[in-house]
């Protein structure tokens, strides 16, 4: 990823990276959803991250998450 994101979640369910993406999204905190996971077995991670200055807030936004 390139410098100034922030790496701020991983998760190996993809429909909890697209619930997170849409509610930063709503908040108006701009994310990147990088999918690692292995097209055929689906194993591996889906990483978000965000801009260095949104960390704290989307850091809060994840504390409210409950998978």
């Amino acid at each position: 990823m390139e410098e100034g994101w922030t790496k701020i979640y991983q998760t190996q369910n993809a429909y909890h990276a697209e619930i997170i993406r849409q509610v930063m999204e709503k908040d108006n905190i701009p994310c990147v959803v990088l999918n690692k996971q292995d097209s055929s077995f689906f194993f591996g991670n889906i990483e978000i991250f965000v801009k260095d200055e949104d960390v704290e807030a989307a850091e809060k936004i994840i504390q409210n998450f409950e998978p």
